[in-house]
């Protein structure tokens, strides 16, 4: 038996957001990711949503115990990611949702511009072509490319 999902949209907000589907006023018996595209969907109509980049330094949240995302030792992480987001602040937003999910503060946010234009640069990082083909696929995720760790502390 499947259990009612509301992560994203309440059951009585996910009936107003999609009246005229038949569908809907049965109960929603999807998967979270489903949830999630269709809420992606929804504010796509909305908002012109766009394939947006930028370089993120994450580090770890100190209130968590046993962090490891950055291997044994490492202290903090600079990594590319692409997201879809309706403007640059919204997708500054998004990140900094999903690091606080990752157990990480997000430090910092720069070189934040549409994919397509960073993409028309040549010394734009390769893995940046792979993380858009992901990114289209996965609409309601936030693609992280490789993390580049630093071992030593900031602590004087």
């Amino acid at each position: 038996m499947h259990q009612p999902v509301d992560a994203f949209l309440t059951a009585k907000n996910f009936r107003a957001t999609c009246a005229g589907l038949a569908s809907c006023t049965a109960p929603y018996h999807r998967s979270l990711h489903s949830v999630r595209f269709y809420t992606m969907w929804v504010l796509q109509k909305g908002h012109r949503m766009k394939l947006w980049t930028g370089l993120a330094c994450l580090v770890a949240d100190p209130n968590c115990k046993e962090f490891r995302r950055f291997g044994d030792d490492g202290k903090g992480a600079y990594v590319n990611v692409v997201a879809w987001a309706c403007s640059e602040e919204g997708f500054g937003q998004r990140l900094q949702q999903t690091a606080k999910d990752l157990d990480c503060i997000l430090l910092e946010l720069e070189h934040i511009q549409l994919l397509d234009e960073r993409l028309e640069d040549p010394e734009s990082p390769e893995e940046l072509i792979t993380m858009r083909t992901t990114a289209q696929r996965q609409p309601t995720d936030i693609i992280f490319g490789t993390f580049h760790t630093w071992v030593q502390s900031d602590k004087n």
